[in-house]
This record gives C-alpha cells, structure tokens and sequence, in this order.
C-alpha cells in the first residue's frame, strides 16, 4: 500500500490548529492563569432560539415513525434549497433550486470541489484562508500568489497560455483582512476564467457579515463561477455543519458534482438542515444582524490599542476579524507569555508578522483582551514595533 504522494507533502498543521496547541500548552503551565482567547475563529454563542427550536423539533419528530425520515436526496433537503432559491432571487439573482446543493460546510464544499477536476495552476490572492495552498499542494496544483490589493489586470493579462491559471480561489469578504472584490474586479476575474476556461471558485463564508455583499453570479457570463457558503458563523454552526454550494448548470462542474455526491455521500444530517431552514425567518434573521453589529462593536474595542499605538489594521466591518500588522513574528508568543492573550499569527495567512484577532467572542471578552493589550504595548512593544 502506498499513501497517495499529497498526503506526505502538505503540512497539515492548519493555522488555527497550531494556535489551539499552543494555547493547551500555555493552560497546562500556567493552570492559574486567566486567559482571554482571541485566537481560532470559532462562535461563542448559540444558535438562534428559532435554529435551536427547529433541532429540538425534529429531533423529536425523527422518534417518531410517522414523522422519521431516512435517506435525504443527495443535492440537500429540498425546503432548504428552496429558500436559498428564492433568497437570490428576491437579490435579482437568477439561481435555480437545483443549482444549490448543500454541504457540511465551506471547507467540506471546497475539498469536494477539488476532487471533480484535474488542475494545473491556481491564482490565490495573499493574505487568506490557508486551505487553498493546501489543497493546492495535496493535488500537485502549482500555485500563484498575488497581493489582494495588486493591480489585477495587469496580472491577468501575464497569466495566459502557459501561465494560465485553470482555477482562481477568492475569499470575499476576504479572512483575515475582511476586503471585499469590487465589481469591476469581479468582472475581470470571470472574463479571464471565461478566456483560460477555467473555474472561479469564491468563498462566501462571511457573506452575513457583509453590509452590502456583491454576489459574482449577478454578473453576466457568470457560468464558471461557483459560490461556496456556510452557515458556520452566521448561525453558530460551527459543531453541527451545514453549508451550501451553487454551481450553474452551464458550468462544467455541474454534471460531474452530482455524479460525485451520488457516489460519495448519502446527504447532508437531516437534522442540521431542517435547523438551518429557520435561518431565513424574518426574526430570526434580525437577530443574526444584531449578533454581527455586536461582533463589529468588539472589533472596535479591538482595534483601539492598536491605532493609539500607530499600528496599521485591517477588518472588522465585513468579517469578524482584525489584521494587525505587528511587523513581528513573534509577537503572538509574546502576547500570549506576557498578558495570556490569545490571537493568532498571520504567517498562516500569508502575512509574516501580522497577527489575526477573532471578535466572536463576549463584549467582556474584548474589553479585556483590549486592557492587556494596550498594556503589553506600552511595557514590550517598543521590542516588536
């Protein structure tokens, strides 16, 4: 037997992973020690009492034969479709119901998608979600790395030919930077898909978080562009997975995805989808909104020491993170030694001493974290600044 050659090359130490290690070891040296966790992205909350009604309901209903259900379709419960349907729609979206199909998630979406097709270089905008390169490295993708702020068309017209690059990832809003493609870059990356025959594929993770989310599939000829989302943040569905994948019948992903799902999955948890069903009710919608504008006050509070102190952040409006640049890439260790203060570096983004800061936490939470960090700055940051 032989492990597939992927497998032995990537690294495998996912980001957040390696900060939630370093966080286990600093609790089992300093066990007294209170510690304000700042790091891995992850909610603190509970879903909507509507999201949780709806589990507790059909959990209930699954006990009972009349109202048990057993294999779902493959492509998702057909409800939930539906109402993702007609959400782009009423948006003058034109997406069908079956071009949504629904996942555990946006990282399960995207490993999925990687499996359909045999690529040979992707264009990944740096700083973001290290999952792209790593994916790229499983599959002997060759990568090329450009600044999400370079100018794109100038870019693009040296990426044809040989060069060409079959595959572009795009986080919109963008993790850790919270930036957000303007229309006329969107409008670029689908004619240059279009031109090389490639596929576009964006990560819609943070869509809620949004204040006027642009949705690629809005513009004209936008067949080679796929959308990947998920609820994981905007309902609290971190532990209990659910997302969505829309891929336009005209794509040549579309055929294929489905031959890929009847073959590897049975469908997404039943229960998780009936539960993300009560995400499109008004009141429940409200209080996702509410839930955000109090994540972007925490992103306020945040950020204050660092702007007192000259540092240059990025976010905290259209995603639920800052980007610090710290100009150190060891000031998430020191962080955490000095204050007990957990963020997370920003070399897993790309970014070599920057550091990312989650705000899905408690406003208590942020304000302390503020208090030790503004503290750490004026006592050790003149050593890292």
């Amino acid at each position: 037997m032989n492990i597939k050659w992927g497998y032995n090359t990537i690294n495998g130490d996912y980001v957040c992973a390696k900060t939630q290690i370093e966080l286990e070891k600093y609790k089992k040296n300093n066990p007294n020690r209170s510690i304000v966790d700042l790091g891995v992205g992850d909610v603190k909350f509970s879903p909507p009492k509507e999201v949780c009604k709806a589990l507790v309901d059909w959990s209930k209903k699954m006990a009972n034969l009349k109202t048990f259900l057993g294999y779902g379709d493959e492509q998702g419960d057909d409800e939930l479709r539906r109402l993702i349907a007609v959400d782009y729609n009423n948006r003058g979206i034109n997406v069908e119901k079956s071009e949504i199909f629904i996942t555990n998630g946006a990282k399960n979406g995207l490993s999925e998608l990687m499996q359909i097709a045999t690529f040979k270089q992707a264009l990944i905008f740096n700083p973001t979600y290290p999952l792209y390169a790593e994916l790229c490295s499983l599959y002997g993708i060759k990568t090329k790395i450009v600044d999400e702020n370079c100018n794109l068309n100038k870019k693009l017209s040296g990426l044809v030919g040989k060069n060409a690059c079959d595959i572009v990832f795009l986080c919109s809003p963008n993790n850790p930077t919270g930036k957000v493609f303007s229309l006329k870059k969107l409008r670029q990356l689908i004619n240059y898909v279009n031109l090389v025959k490639g596929v576009l594929i964006i990560d819609c993770a943070y869509a809620a978080y949004c204040k006027y989310f642009l949705s690629a599939l809005k513009i004209e000829n936008s067949e080679r562009v796929i959308e990947v989302h998920s609820f994981s943040k905007s309902i609290s569905y971190t532990g209990i997975r659910c997302g969505y994948t829309i891929i336009k019948k005209k794509n040549p992903f579309y055929e294929p995805y489905k031959k890929y799902l009847s073959l590897h999955t049975n469908g997404v948890n039943i229960i998780a989808q009936k539960g993300a069903i009560a995400f499109f009710d008004k009141k429940c919608k409200s209080k996702v909104q509410k839930r955000i504008d109090y994540y972007r006050t925490n992103a306020k509070i945040l950020k204050e020491p660092f702007v007192n102190a000259g540092i240059k952040v990025l976010g905290g409006v259209n995603a639920p993170y800052l980007f610090c640049n710290v100009k150190n890439k060891n000031f998430a260790g020191a962080l955490l030694s000095e204050c007990g203060v957990v963020v997370t570096n920003g070399g897993g983004f790309g970014k070599n001493g920057w550091i990312r800061i989650s705000c899905l936490g408690k406003k208590e939470n942020a304000i302390e974290g503020a208090k030790r960090i503004e503290v750490f700055l004026k006592t050790k940051g003149i050593i890292f600044l």
